[in-house]
């Protein structure tokens, strides 16, 4: 799959790693992410699709994000990179129903507001 990025707005310029710009879309709910050192991307696919075969999310209280390989319209050149869902939603679960709407969209505004300065 290929995907242009068309605003080239970063949401992150990097991760706690320092190594990888990121974006969110919301016309697609995805988030995606650019590899740095060639390398970020294959290695959070390789792990999310060995995580899928393990039984962490029926036996632990844990959940991971699932990714997918990309190549990305991204300044000017084509890069690799990893997409994902949306993984904000799934942390509401934490909070008590009639919060959620709320926060949610506080979380988004804040998100789509910070990659507008970016």
């Amino acid at each position: 799959m290929k995907i242009r990025l068309v605003t080239d707005e970063k949401i992150a310029e990097t991760s706690s790693k320092g190594n990888q710009e990121k974006w969110y879309d919301q016309a697609s709910n995805c988030w995606y992410k650019l590899d740095q050192f060639e390398y970020e991307a294959l290695a959070e696919t390789v792990i999310s699709a060995f995580l899928e075969q393990s039984s962490i999310e029926t036996d632990t209280p844990f959940t991971f994000v699932r990714y997918q390989m990309e190549r990305l319209q991204v300044h000017g050149r084509e890069r690799t990179g990893c997409s994902s869902k949306n993984f904000l939603r799934p942390l509401l679960n934490y909070y008590p129903q009639r919060d959620r709407g709320v926060i949610a969209e506080r979380v988004e505004v804040c998100i789509l507001t910070r990659q507008k300065k970016l």
